[in-house]
């Protein structure tokens, strides 16, 4: 256990920061990042999409890598009505797929894990029936 302890000493924490939509445009997520890099002293990965840059601060701390996965592309209005739904279950499982991607082999193993989703709709307005 001591070797252990001796190991984690000189040990920088890591940290990864999702963010399920456009980094630019998530100035809290940003914030985030910056004050665990700044005051946890931790080195931060955030994955995001592709989209509108992030802020000077973010692109310039050197503790903080920024990895961007590719957008879905929106579907083609030509396809087949059939096939929406087909497109519906296909999105979310390869989003998960290129998520996992990220997370399990192009990012090191982190001790903290913030997540931040796009919300499309409010959980007050949710409604539970039996």
């Amino acid at each position: 256990m001591s070797g252990q302890k001796q190991e984690n000493i000189g040990r920088r924490g890591r940290a990864v920061v999702v963010v399920l939509g456009d980094i630019g445009r998530s100035p809290r997520i940003q914030y985030h990042a910056l004050s665990l890099a700044r005051q946890a002293s931790l080195k931060v990965d955030i994955v995001a999409y592709r989209g509108s840059e992030p802020h000077a601060a973010v692109l310039e701390n050197g503790s903080i890598r920024i990895h961007k996965m590719t957008q879905w592309p929106t579907t083609p209005r030509s396809l087949p009505k059939i096939l929406y739904p087909f497109m519906l279950l296909l999105k979310p499982l390869i989003q998960f797929l290129m998520l996992l991607w990220f997370l399990c082999l192009k990012v090191p193993s982190p001790d903290i894990f913030l997540v931040q989703v796009k919300s499309h709709f409010s959980l007050d307005k949710i409604t539970l029936t039996n």
